[in-house]
């Protein structure tokens, strides 16, 4: 019998094919529409919560300096780009869940999904806040087929890696994380391994 040598795409290839094929879908995401489910002050008050870890950082300011007042004009409008379409309270393991649409640059309207896992204690302040994934921004019609599918997979318990950038091929999925962006849950915010020589720039723009 001949020796097969399955090169590492096709594994990420297969194990995504059968990821896709054998899942549940136990979850029913109509449950958790948070258009549905909670009322618009609570949705506000929920990106409101989370914008400044979840929204781009404003300019001139730092991961320190951004909860200052003088950029609360600023993540104002950066609310008006979030959309909180899937809001999960209590999960089996305790966290609560959300899923954001973000509008992104791009010259049709794009947008990205954000995967929210997190805890409140008793007066509503975030304990825990993690992102876990982000996906590539996409028309709004393709980002529900991938962002449900995402969110479901995730609420399952379901390994995501298969979706990470370096494994999906030429099919766009996850943008982050990947081989070398991740979520520092201590800092809140997505960090890389790689240097950015432009780093120290940033803060002069206007």
């Amino acid at each position: 019998m001949k020796n097969l040598k399955i090169s590492s795409f096709m594994v990420s290839a297969l194990a995504l094919f059968l990821l896709l094929a054998c899942s549940q879908n136990n979850i029913n995401l109509e449950n958790f529409d948070a258009n549905k489910t909670l009322q618009l002050s609570e949705k506000t008050d929920f990106i409101h919560s989370i914008i400044r870890h979840h929204g781009k950082l404003a300019p001139k300011a730092t991961q320190e300096t951004k909860f200052q007042s003088s950029f609360d004009s600023f993540y104002l409008k950066e609310e008006k780009r979030i959309e909180l379409v899937y809001f999960v309270k209590k999960h089996t393991d305790d966290f609560s869940y959300a899923l954001t649409y973000r509008i992104m640059p791009s010259i049709k309207l794009k947008k990205a999904a954000t995967a929210i896992r997190f805890k409140t204690d008793v007066n509503g302040e975030i304990t825990h806040y993690e992102e876990v994934f982000r996906t590539w921004k996409m028309e709004e019609k393709k980002l529900k087929t991938k962002g449900d599918k995402l969110f479901t997979l995730l609420l399952e318990g379901k390994d995501l890696t298969p979706f990470y950038n370096q494994n999906s091929g030429t099919e766009e999925w996850i943008e982050f994380p990947d081989e070398h962006v991740s979520f520092d849950i201590q800092k809140r915010t997505w960090i890389s391994s790689l240097d950015d020589p432009l780093k120290e720039y940033y803060n002069m723009k206007d």
